[in-house]
């Protein structure tokens, strides 16, 4: 489905983080760049395809890869994250095999994450604080022994 998009319809998503829930008990945490490169952007690596009919929206896909050492605890693959200096050779006209070599499990020192509220999982709460982290308790800590 998604062949054609990969030769000729790469994009990057550009984002300050992403979240992504715990496979274990649903808690969710944000990604972000660890300090360094583009100001804390990081690139995602994206295929898009047209609207099916004039005014529709485009669609677009973030690829995923296996997770490294950092995402494994908490989920089972992770976004494909795109260096900077990478940028240019994903958006270039080369056929996807000659840019596949891109699409790999980032470095663990890529990203830094936390947990956040849960609050993040009610639809109609949209604010930036969604981003900050919360401090998880423990059932134990709940009871004093934590």
């Amino acid at each position: 489905m998604w062949r054609l998009s990969a030769n000729t319809r790469r994009c990057i998503v550009p984002v300050n983080g992403f979240y992504e829930w715990s496979k274990w008990d649903g808690q969710p945490w944000f990604f972000q760049r660890a300090k360094g490169e583009q100001h804390g952007i990081v690139g995602l690596a994206g295929i898009w395809e047209p609207g099916e009919r004039p005014h529709h929206a485009d669609v677009y896909a973030i690829l995923t890869t296996s997770p490294n050492e950092l995402m494994k605890p908490i989920h089972n693959r992770m976004p494909v994250i795109l260096p900077s200096a990478n940028w240019h050779e994903w958006m270039s006209e080369k056929p996807y095999s000659e840019v596949e070599h891109l699409v790999k499990t980032p470095a663990e020192d890529v990203l830094t994450y936390h947990t956040v509220s849960r609050r993040i999982n009610i639809k109609d709460v949209d604010e930036p604080s969604l981003m900050d982290p919360v401090k998880v308790h423990s059932q134990g800590a709940l009871f004093g022994d934590g």
